[in-house]
């Protein structure tokens, strides 16, 4: 009984929705033209549509500020993860050297 419920709901704001797009009431509620806003989804001058146009661009610019910086931090984290693995691997050879030098001096003695 629920889904057939929630189906007449939805079918019921499909068609108001769908048959409301040149409302002005719409137009007032999103700032911009039905038409419009599928044909441009984030605007060159987003003042001059109205405040969902807006919302939706200002978005846009926090989501590649911080698509951006996690790139910058990724690329630093490997850049560091890089570092330290030549330190250990200098440290490998050099602990390697000292055990065969220190063979080569028992080597000598013998």
């Amino acid at each position: 009984m629920g889904y057939i419920i929630f189906y007449i709901i939805v079918v019921i704001l499909y068609i108001v929705l769908r048959c409301g797009r040149s409302d002005t009431s719409t137009q007032i509620f999103f700032g911009v033209k039905w038409s419009d806003w599928e044909k441009k989804k984030e605007p060159d001058d987003p003042e001059k549509y109205g405040w969902l146009a807006r919302k939706l661009h200002e978005s846009n610019v926090r989501g590649a500020e911080r698509s951006r910086r996690r790139k910058e931090e990724l690329r630093q984290m490997k850049e560091h993860n890089a570092q330290l693995r030549e330190v250990i691997r200098l440290q490998k050879e050099e602990k390697r050297k000292k055990k065969e030098e220190a063979l080569r001096q028992r080597k000598e003695q013998k």
